[in-house]
């Protein structure tokens, strides 16, 4: 999998792991090998959605900067759902 997305045997096991951050191109390049959506790779069914309040509540102890990537993750999620 690793090869087919584009990355370093290394860098897939740490981002299984969870201990890297990766980048939302990378974070696409593992969905289309999979031929999952971002949300089918990163929501487990037994999430239960957040209420907005909540979400907003997050978003307000982020940075600007962080805030902002969070819109952009966003933006290309729902732009996913199409």
């Amino acid at each position: 999998m690793a090869e087919l997305a584009g990355l370093s045997d290394r860098t897939y096991a740490d981002i299984e792991r969870g201990t890297v951050n990766m980048r939302l191109e990378t974070l696409l390049h593992i969905c289309r090998v999979y031929g999952a959506t971002p949300d089918e790779i990163l929501v487990s069914e037994l999430d239960a959605p957040l209420p907005e309040s909540e979400l907003l509540a997050r978003l307000h102890r982020c940075t600007p900067q962080q805030q902002a990537t969070a819109l952009t993750l966003l933006a290309v999620y729902l732009g996913s759902l199409d």
